[in-house]
């Protein structure tokens, strides 16, 4: 499946107004560290995303053009 069809099949889990709206959809089998997501869903052209989760000392986190959401 594409990041497109696995956004669209899935329901939200979390969203955020930064980047025009931006929600996650997808956590993809626990122990591989990978999100599914949308951006820019306020406005009409949708952008669909594969993010991996980094881990550091303070917990873990996203990036999505350069930013760093945790």
């Amino acid at each position: 499946m594409t990041k497109k069809e696995i956004c669209k099949n899935s329901l939200s889990i979390a969203f955020s107004y930064a980047f025009k709206g931006f929600e996650v959809k997808s956590i993809i089998h626990k122990n591989s560290n990978e999100i599914y997501a949308v951006s820019d869903i306020l406005t009409d052209r949708e952008k669909y995303h594969k993010l991996r989760i980094y881990t550091n000392a303070k917990g873990q986190y996203v990036r999505l053009y350069g930013r760093i959401f945790i």
